[in-house]
């Protein structure tokens, strides 16, 4: 229903990260857990989608799935991010291919509600691949 009525790769792929952006809450909870505990709770694209909750893996594996289900080619892909205080931390994000451009571009679900982070210009800026 999110992309039903556009045309196009880049139209279909952003109105996905603006979905997924927009309507998944950061799960502290989890993050906390695991650092205090060492707990790690593992959750499919369906958990995130139905709790409309996650951490950066689950922003990018949703995105991921319900690209492939409207025919984009999408990736996750994890590397570190940038913490805003001088330093880079574990992250995962996600490229789309837009085929109209015969490119992936990336975009990162989970910081979008900090501003437009579809295809940004210097996004390697902030986001390390992991090699």
């Amino acid at each position: 229903a999110v992309t039903q009525d556009l045309d196009g790769d880049e139209a279909k792929a952003r109105a996905l990260y603006e979905w997924v952006g927009t309507r998944i809450a950061y799960d502290d909870d989890k993050v906390r857990d695991y650092e205090e505990r060492g707990d790690w709770h593992e959750q499919n694209p369906d958990e995130t989608f139905r709790t409309r909750r996650g951490v950066c893996i689950d922003y990018a594996r949703l995105y991921a799935a319900m690209a492939r289900a409207v025919g984009l080619d999408a990736r996750v892909v994890t590397g570190a991010g940038y913490d805003g205080r001088g330093g880079y931390g574990a992250h995962a994000w996600n490229e789309v291919y837009l085929s109209e451009q015969d490119r992936w571009a990336p975009l990162d679900a989970t910081w979008a509600r900090t501003g437009d982070w579809f295809d940004p210009p210097r996004f390697a800026d902030t986001h390390i691949r992991q090699s």
